[in-house]
């Protein structure tokens, strides 16, 4: 698992999803704890679970990284926290493979944020199903 470290006096933090590829790609994102908060603390942060798809035409899909029950709590307290992800893929017709990638921003506004690194992951559906399923999953860490 990647880890990727942020400003703690930094702007806001950003998830951005993009997938490519002539398939249908369903997503859901979470802000998970880090491994050493206290029993009393939830394991996911975003309540309601954030999920999207590419069925909107939309090549890019970003997110604020925040912390449903605690939306303005400082940044150095996701030292440690994940980010992860979740990907179902089916095949709508012949294409030559997809193209997934998630990254971390930070940034006032996303379309000014640093990209801080990521993940991705290109393939081909070719289960008896037509369809696949993995995720991708990566700590943060203040710098």
């Amino acid at each position: 698992m990647q880890n990727i470290t942020f400003d703690p006096a930094g702007g806001k933090l950003w998830v951005s999803v993009k997938t490519g590829g002539l398939y249908a790609i369903s997503f859901t994102y979470t802000l998970l704890e880090s491994d050493d908060a206290p029993q009393n603390s939830p394991a996911v942060l975003t309540i309601p679970m954030i999920a999207g798809d590419n069925l909107d035409g939309e090549g890019e899909h970003h997110f604020a990284v925040v912390n449903s029950f605690h939306p303005n709590e400082p940044l150095a307290l996701y030292d440690g926290r994940f980010i992860d992800t979740s990907f179902f893929i089916k095949v709508l017709q012949d294409d030559a493979g997809f193209a997934i990638s998630v990254h971390l921003f930070q940034g006032d506004d996303f379309l000014t944020a640093v990209d801080l690194g990521g993940d991705g992951k290109s393939d081909q559906v070719g289960d008896g199903n037509n369809h696949k399923t993995f995720g991708i999953k990566f700590k943060i860490s203040k710098s």
